[in-house]
């Protein structure tokens, strides 16, 4: 999708490039979705969450090796009609384990997705404003090398104008 991006701009400019001088905006999506205060407490959320899930997975783990161990212990005195009775008791405990497990990946999945999909829709709308403010043609997202030359004399780096939209500070290049 990114290079579909790139081409469809390079063909725009590649077209309108005789007849006018356009103005294309670029910038780092990344490096500013970071510096959201929205982000830093979100990712907190999720860190949280994920502690919160590896630490139920770890004790129905924890739980269900106890199980095991204490039949390994006692099997070779069990019945065969109690025997079968732990066993089912094992393979449903397992399977339950197995359900849980894939079901807070799931969560989790969902809620990082629930948290960028907020927070690029408010970095998509800065980014709009900032393009009719400065009457770009377009703006370029610059991370993931799409972009990997820009020749900076037709264009203007917009992180500045989007951090505005945003709120923020100047932005942090350290990513």
């Amino acid at each position: 999708m990114k290079r579909f991006c790139f081409i469809v701009c390079c063909l725009f400019m590649l077209a309108c490039g005789a007849k006018a001088q356009y103005l294309f905006g670029y910038f780092s999506y990344d490096s500013v979705l970071k510096q959201m205060p929205e982000y830093k407490q979100e990712r907190a959320k999720l860190d949280s969450l994920k502690m919160q899930l590896d630490a139920e997975m770890s004790r129905v783990e924890k739980d269900f090796n106890e199980k095991y161990e204490e039949f390994l212990d006692g099997q070779k005195d069990y019945p065969p009609i109690i025997l079968q009775k732990r066993q089912l008791e094992l393979q449903d405990a397992m399977d339950r384990n197995i359900e849980f497990k894939q079901k807070a990946r799931n969560a989790y999945v969902q809620a990082e997705r629930d948290v960028e999909d907020l927070l690029r829709m408010k970095i998509n709308d800065a980014v709009r404003q900032v393009g009719e403010e400065l009457q770009c043609a377009f703006i370029l997202n610059n991370d993931g090398n799409v972009c990997p030359w820009v020749d900076i004399s037709r264009g203007v780096d917009v992180t500045l104008q989007i951090l505005d939209k945003l709120k923020l500070d100047e932005p942090d290049r350290s990513f």
